[in-house]
């Protein structure tokens, strides 16, 4: 650890009362440390573990406090944090990645906003070295600004909704951005701007009849924009039926056995019946 780090975090600790303070967490003391000492992905593994061995240094006039309920500085342990920012992106994380980089409108000189991006956005890391410009936007994340800056990425530390400022970028895009998906469709129709989102349940409105189970987001967005498109598990706006094959190519082979469950029924019929269709045409 670079001594101007190690100094600064033990005066911020030795400054700062331990107790149910948002200033004096697990995530802010990692943000502060990454900014001296996080430049680029492969800073991660030393990181952890000096970061790990710090935290451990200090455990005695951290944890030795008499302050009630105090909150748990070691959130992670470092084998945990090696999981987190170190594994690789998912098959869905990387399925995504693939389609918005075949089908930005401008190519490399896209400027993207990345809606609820993730603590560690690992997807925008991967894009941010295939375009321009990429701005990542949630409600907090664990590396500092100026880490994620040196990674290509601009970020943003707020929940995005109707009044979120999107004039100046050129896609929209969102992997299961969960409250923000109807916001997302709202801002984009009113600026029309293209979008592109990976659909999840988590903030699914409602139906107006209780049980209804053929309820998904295909009966809520098309009320904010008419000219919605959805193709299994996506809703956008951009390219309409071109973008499908696209889709096609990059989602077939991760969703042929089992459509994943978080979109809804009437749409998990569909994928169903359509790999039953291609087996039947496969054995014929």
């Amino acid at each position: 650890m670079r001594n101007d780090c190690k100094e600064f975090l033990e005066d911020y600790i030795s400054k700062h009362i331990y107790g149910k303070n948002a200033d004096y967490d697990f995530y802010t003391l990692f943000k502060l440390y990454s900014a001296y000492e996080i430049s680029c992905p492969q800073d991660i593994t030393r990181a952890v573990d000096e970061f790990s061995d710090f935290l451990t240094s200090w455990g005695g006039t951290i944890f030795n406090s008499n302050v009630k309920d105090a909150p748990r500085l070691m959130k992670y342990s470092a084998k945990a944090l090696h999981m987190l920012l170190e594994s690789p992106l998912t098959t869905h994380q990387e399925c995504f990645v693939k389609i918005i980089k075949d089908i930005a409108p401008y190519k490399k000189n896209t400027k993207i906003l990345d809606v609820g991006a993730g603590l560690y956005p690992k997807a925008s890391i991967k894009l941010a070295n295939d375009f321009n410009s990429l701005t990542a936007i949630d409600v907090q994340f664990l590396l500092s600004g100026a880490s994620m800056q040196a990674m290509n990425i601009s970020s943003i530390e707020q929940h995005f909704d109707i009044n979120t400022q999107i004039q100046e970028y050129d896609f929209i895009i969102g992997r299961r951005p969960c409250g923000a998906i109807e916001d997302i469709v709202k801002v984009c129709t009113k600026f029309q701007k293209p979008y592109f989102i990976e659909l999840c349940n988590c903030c699914l409105p409602q139906p107006p009849f209780q049980g209804d189970e053929n309820w998904g987001w295909e009966d809520v967005l098309p009320c904010h924009d008419p000219h919605i498109t959805f193709s299994y598990p996506y809703a956008y706006n951009i390219g309409g039926k071109d973008i499908e094959p696209i889709i096609h190519k990059h989602t077939h082979k991760m969703f042929q056995k089992s459509p994943p469950q978080h979109v809804g029924m009437r749409l998990r019929k569909i994928i169903s019946q359509h790999n039953a269709d291609e087996e039947k045409e496969n054995i014929t």
